[in-house]
C-alpha cells in the first residue's frame, strides 16, 4: 500500500485511476466501514483502484484548537485498511489553510486531481471553509469529473454509529458497546516495559504495556480479553489503572497478566484485545486480599466465552 501526500500546488506523482472513500477515519468503526465496503464495490465495478482520503489528524482539532485522542494508533489503522485492500491512502496535511479553504477550491485542488472514477462519502460529510461544503453540493457540482455516493447514516437501537459514540462508551467502561459499534475487538498495543514485578511476587506474573498518549483509553478497570504475544493468542487479565493497593503514585498503567504464558516479554510488542470489564478497581487492605481477587477473576476469564472478531 501507498501513501501520498497531496499538496494542493502540486500534482499527484501519479495518473492511475481509483475509486475512493473519504473521511477522517478515526476508529474504523461499523459506518467506516459501509463507505469502504461501498468503495470497494465501485471499484470492482470500474475495475480501478482502492483509494482512500484521509487527514493526517482530526480536523475537528485545527477547527477547535483542543487536543482530540484516538481510538486507533496511526498504524494500527494503516494496516487494517491494507487488510481490507485499499492499495493508496492520499493524505492531506489538514493545516489552518486547508480549514479556511472555500469549498469550491477544496475540490479542485485536491478532489478533482485524482483521477477518481467515483467517490463515497457519509451523508454528514463536510468540506472547506465552515463546512460549508457536504455531500449534496458535492453531487451538484456540475464541474465535478466523477461519480459520487452517499452512505445514509448506520446506526444501531437508534443511535448512530460514531467515533464520538466509541469514545463515550470507552470512558463508561463499555466495552460490549465499543466492540458492537466498532465491529471488531477493540485492542490496544504496544511494547512492554519494566514495572515493579508485584504481580509475579503474587504468582500473577505481568507484562506492563507502554501507553500512547494520543490515545483515549477506556474507564479504569480489570477487563477480560486475550493478548497476543510471539504470534500467539492468550486469554487475559487486563488491568488500566493505578495499582492503588501497591502504589501511591496516581500514574495510570497498563498491564496484563497473559493465562498460560510465564516468559518475560519485556520489551516484545503485545496487543491487547478488550472483551469484557469485570470491575472497577479496588483498594484493598492488603496483598493477600488481592490476591483472592485476581484468583478468582482468573477463574472468570477462563469461563468466559467471548471470542476474538478481527477487523
Amino acid at each position: 500500500m501507498r501513501i501520498i501526500e497531496l499538496d494542493p500546488r502540486k500534482d499527484p506523482a501519479y495518473n492511475e485511476e481509483n475509486c475512493a472513500c473519504i473521511g477522517y477515519f478515526d476508529g474504523l468503526h461499523r459506518g467506516h466501514q459501509a463507505l469502504l465496503n461501498e468503495m470497494i464495490k465501485a471499484a470492482e465495478e470500474n475495475g480501478c483502484g482502492k483509494a482512500v482520503i484521509t487527514f493526517d489528524r482530526d480536523p475537528l482539532e485545527v477547527i477547535s484548537g483542543k487536543k482530540q485522542k484516538q481510538i486507533l494508533r496511526r498504524g494500527s489503522l494503516y494496516e487494517m485498511l491494507e487488510k481490507r485492500g485499499v492499495e493508496t491512502i492520499f493524505l492531506i496535511p489538514f493545516r489552518e489553510e486547508i480549514a479556511s479553504m472555500p469549498a469550491e477550491d477544496f475540490r479542485k485542488n485536491f478532489l478533482y486531481r485524482l483521477h477518481l472514477k467515483t467517490l463515497v462519502c457519509g451523508f454528514d460529510f463536510r468540506y472547506g471553509y465552515q463546512g460549508k461544503g457536504n455531500a449534496a453540493v458535492l453531487k451538484e457540482a456540475q464541474d465535478r469529473p466523477f461519480e459520487v455516493r452517499v452512505i445514509d447514516e448506520i446506526s444501531e437501537d437508534g443511535q448512530k454509529i460514531s467515533s464520538t459514540a466509541v469514545k463515550q462508551f470507552l470512558e463508561k467502561g463499555d466495552i460490549e458497546s465499543v466492540n458492537r459499534f466498532l465491529g471488531y475487538t477493540y485492542h490496544l498495543e504496544g511494547s512492554v516495559v519494566h514495572g515493579l514485578q508485584n504481580g509475579r511476587k503474587m504468582g500473577f506474573p505481568t507484562a506492563n504495556i507502554e501507553l500512547d498518549p494520543q490515545l483515549i483509553l477506556p474507564q479504569s478497570g480489570v477487563y477480560a480479553g486475550y493478548g497476543e504475544a510471539e504470534g500467539e493468542l492468550y486469554r487475559a487479565m487486563i488491568n488500566l489503572g493505578s495499582n492503588p493497593t501497591v502504589s501511591e503514585s496516581s500514574r495510570l498503567h497498563l498491564e496484563t497478566h497473559l493465562i498460560g504464558i510465564e516468559e518475560d516479554l519485556y520489551r516484545q510488542r503485545v496487543r491487547l484485545y478488550f472483551t469484557k470489564r469485570l470491575r472497577p478497581e479496588i483498594t484493598f487492605n492488603s496483598l493477600e486480599e488481592l490476591r483472592e481477587q485476581l484468583l478468582k477473576d482468573r477463574e472468570t476469564i477462563t469461563k468466559t466465552s467471548e471470542q476474538v472478531y478481527e477487523f
